[in-house]
């Protein structure tokens, strides 16, 4: 059966929504806005890490619950950060995102590539589940894969560092 035109534009507009929404994740992580993360899942959802290195407390865990996701795995890069002398930054991207929408849930792979702490390149993939919820789409599920880890040494190096590169953003709203 043939899509009408008003369900074809539905349906792209759903798909565009999941990509705002990952979006949103991506700047929301890098600014360590946690209530903006933890408004993105759903209050059930799971998040799953693997590929980080075996004495990353956080490698080959799963968080279960909104909660969880946030106080357990995010918010704990706070205290590894700036306000404990160690800048702790995030900065990155995703991309080639691949959306799979049925009815009223999706999933979505994409690549990522992260600098973390000016000094440390992460790269891997994002699995996303998702569900269409009356307050709009939520992460039900999402996977972290880190396949490659690497520590950056340079010197002298131009450029800002992430840390004003987030607050020159946050300023600028």
């Amino acid at each position: 059966m043939t899509e009408t035109i008003e369900q074809r534009v539905r349906r792209l507009e759903e798909i565009e929504a999941i990509r705002d929404l990952h979006r949103t994740y991506i700047f929301a992580i890098d600014r360590r806005d946690w209530d903006t993360v933890g408004d993105l899942f759903t209050v059930d959802a799971e998040l799953e890490i693997t590929g980080l290195d075996a004495r990353s407390p956080t490698s080959g865990e799963v968080y279960r619950g909104r909660d969880s996701i946030v106080s357990d795995f995010y918010a704990p890069s706070v205290t590894a950060g700036p306000e404990a002398g160690h800048p702790h930054y995030s900065g990155h991207c995703a991309t080639n995102l691949q959306i799979s929408l049925t009815g009223a849930a999706a999933s979505a792979s994409s690549y990522h590539l992260q600098i973390t702490s000016d000094t440390q390149i992460l790269a891997g993939t994002y699995q996303h589940r998702f569900r269409l919820t009356e307050a709009g789409w939520k992460i039900t599920f999402l996977q972290i894969d880190i396949r490659y880890h690497a520590r950056v040494v340079a010197e002298e190096v131009g450029g800002r560092p992430l840390a004003d590169v987030r607050q020159a953003f946050a300023d600028h709203g």
